[in-house]
This record gives C-alpha cells, structure tokens and sequence, in this order.
C-alpha cells in the first residue's frame, strides 16, 4: 500500500513508459532506474514493461 504523503510521486503509466523511452536513449542501462508498479492488496511492487 502506498506510504501517506507519497500521492505526488505516482505518474500515470503511459507517461512513465514514455519516459524511461526517452531516458533509454540517453543513459546507459546500468544507470536506468525500473519503472515499478505497486500490486494492491500486499501483492508486491512488479516491473512494468511495455508490451
């Protein structure tokens, strides 16, 4: 569950896969950070991956 106080970080996912596109073609891969999603209910956080 998110933490109180964290609703400002959450980006909606088309503009967080737009942007780790567009941080891919400037960083190496060591350097980019994962895009996460948080599964409700204590599922866990997973990565998300464009399909």
């Amino acid at each position: 569950d998110p933490a109180p106080g964290t609703a400002r970080f959450q980006v909606p996912e088309e503009d967080g896969l737009a942007l780790m596109a567009a941080l891919r073609g400037h960083l190496p891969g060591h350097a980019l950070p994962l895009f996460i999603r948080e599964t409700p209910m204590g599922g866990g956080k997973k990565p998300v991956a464009k399909a």
